[in-house]
């Protein structure tokens, strides 16, 4: 396969995961990243990390808990009950189909091209 069809291959395949109406706004795509990365984290947690505002975070895990790539948990602290959010096997499943299609990208290739 000729470098033009392997990258038109690879970009089709993106977009159709990517233009997944929960997955379409970046802030949410943001969100999946950060729990996948970090597997637990405090709704403090992640406004500090992602910089997205309460209002707005709030709204977007809504979403991904809905659609079943996030959820929330109730953890017993010391300093007594703390809601965590979880990445779900949905939620890293679908980050990893992205991450699949982003290795295949042919990196020397493409540079080789521009030149």
């Amino acid at each position: 396969m000729n470098l033009e069809n392997e990258v038109n291959n690879i970009v089709r395949e993106l977009r159709d995961i990517l233009l997944d109406k929960t997955i379409v706004n970046i802030q949410r795509l943001l969100i999946l990243i950060a729990l996948y990365l970090s597997k637990r984290l405090s709704f403090k947690e992640l406004v500090k990390i992602t910089g997205i505002d309460k209002g707005r975070l709030e709204y977007h895990l809504n979403i991904l808990i809905k659609e079943g790539l996030l959820q929330r948990k109730n953890y017993i602290t010391l300093t007594g009950p703390r809601v965590y959010l979880e990445i779900t096997s949905k939620g890293e499943e679908y980050l990893e189909k992205i991450i699949v299609y982003l290795k295949k990208i042919p990196l020397k290739e493409v540079e080789e091209n521009r030149n």
